[in-house]
């Protein structure tokens, strides 16, 4: 299970809104002063985020209330793998394909092109019908003290 922690923000009947740090494990990394993703992770960890969260267990919880919200590995890599790959193989389908059309580059990049957008576009409609399944929303698991 991944977790994270987070402040609650909002309460409502059987879902609770949670503010959130973005954590890197950049940050903790013994290489990260010589690495190229420093900058970012000290950028993205700034930045809060807001997170409708399930509370399947009805615990009772408040405004400014502590607590540690989790979501299952195999969805998250799942999702994941579904979101990054699904685009980059269309890719490379598109340009094969637009490269069987001619000798010449223009219908490979075009084809390739072609199937970026229609990746992402898969991928975003996909990444929607996932996230209203149950099994890849995040849970709350307890209240901290």
């Amino acid at each position: 299970m991944l977790e994270e922690n987070g402040q609650v923000v909002a309460v409502e009947p059987g879902v609770i809104w949670i503010e959130s740090n973005r954590t890197s494990s950049c940050m903790s990394c013994s290489a990260s002063k010589g690495c190229g993703q420093r900058a970012l992770a000290e950028y993205a960890s700034r930045r809060t985020e807001q997170l409708r969260v399930e509370n399947p267990s009805e615990l009772a919880v408040g405004v400014g209330d502590r607590v540690l919200i989790g979501i299952m590995e195999g969805s998250f890599l799942k999702a994941s793998l579904l979101l990054y790959t699904l685009p980059l193989l269309l890719l490379f389908l598109g340009g094969y394909l637009g490269s069987l059309l001619s000798e010449s580059e223009g219908p490979a990049i075009a084809g390739a092109l072609a199937g970026l957008v229609g990746g992402l576009m898969l991928a975003r409609m996909c990444g929607q019908r996932l996230g209203r399944s149950c099994r890849y929303q995040p849970i709350l698991l307890k209240v901290l003290p």
